[in-house]
């Protein structure tokens, strides 16, 4: 077998590198393929598990443009922000946001920007034109050739924030 090789190899001259060439380069495609199924199912199993959580997640750019949002997050904003169907243009976060938490909701915005976390409570405006509030968590996301966003995490402390300043008003009668 090994005789046959290098008589293979001699008679064949330079074609034999090119062969070998093409077998990596086919290698390469089948172990290319192969990483793109894994990371394609691992993007699928997260993006159920986003949309699954309980609490709203809302990815923005800097600026409050809103990139993303899963379930949770639009059950309470009552619309899709990436819907385009209607032509409607981006949505911004400030839209969604009492006019009083609009300075909370900057700062977040900026300090997520600048790399740091930031927390604050944030009036969100719902479907009916009531707000509720929320905890929000503004989160810097960092993604290599992308340009940096904003993962804000909400938690509606409506009822609880209500009770609590209505125990607060009704203790200092």
């Amino acid at each position: 077998i090994a005789t046959t090789g290098v008589w293979v190899s001699a008679s064949m001259g330079s074609v034999l590198p090119i062969i070998a060439i093409a077998t990596v380069v086919a290698s390469m495609t089948e172990i290319h393929h192969r990483a793109y199924r894994v990371l394609r199912d691992r993007e699928d199993h997260l993006g159920g598990l986003l949309d699954d959580a309980a609490t709203g997640l809302i990815r923005t750019d800097v600026e409050g443009r809103i990139l993303f949002a899963n379930e949770a997050a639009i059950g309470v904003i009552g619309t899709d922000p990436l819907d385009r169907t209607e032509g409607r243009n981006e949505l911004l976060m400030a839209s969604l946001i009492a006019p009083g938490s609009h300075r909370r909701l900057h700062r977040g915005l900026r300090a997520a920007g600048n790399g740091r976390r930031f927390q604050c409570e944030l009036d969100v405006v719902v479907v009916d034109g009531s707000s509720r509030i929320h905890l929000a968590l503004f989160s810097p996301v960092r993604d290599p050739g992308e340009a940096d966003s904003v993962l804000i995490t909400m938690i509606d402390i409506d009822s609880r924030e209500r009770r609590t300043r209505h125990r607060m008003r009704r203790d200092a009668e």
